[in-house]
């Protein structure tokens, strides 16, 4: 019985904690901002999100109106914690898109996302629809996330 009654406590605890289980990784800003107009092409990418992301499950891809990649190495923290930043190629005047992949260092979620800005008088590209990379977790995986923070 006295197990029955600690795993009732934990997943109590987990639903009433879910919330928190269930924060995500969302966009905030991004340096250079969304539809910018710069005169000047960045040397490098950074966007915040509204919780820690991790670098190892994350991604920042720039193309430009080709198809053609821009960014170069890994994804890194940006110093702030809840950024990423990578690095650019030398990148000439026209339309970009940054296309972002957030995991959570928090519960694990993954959120995608897109923006573009311009470099020089070129047409602001259409940004795709990015659809949510996974579905939020079930209270079973909450309650596992739990067990193994105690």
């Amino acid at each position: 019985m006295r197990p029955f009654a600690i795993l009732f406590g934990v997943l109590c605890g987990a639903a009433l904690l879910g919330g928190v289980a269930d924060a995500h990784a969302n966009y905030v800003r991004s340096t250079p901002a969304a539809d910018a107009r710069l005169i000047k092409p960045p040397t490098e990418i950074r966007v915040e999100f509204s919780e820690a992301p991790d670098p190892k499950g994350s991604a920042i891809e720039v193309l430009d109106a080709s198809g053609k990649r821009h960014d170069t190495g890994p994804v890194a923290a940006s110093g702030d914690p809840n950024g990423l930043r990578v690095s650019l190629q030398p990148i000439g005047d026209g339309g970009y898109v940054v296309a972002w992949t957030a995991s959570s260092a928090v519960d694990g979620h993954v959120t995608k996302g897109a923006f573009a800005f311009v470099v020089g008088s070129g047409a602001l590209p259409q940004v795709p629809d990015v659809p949510d990379a996974s579905p939020p977790p079930t209270p079973l995986e909450i309650a596992g996330r739990s067990l193994s923070y105690a």
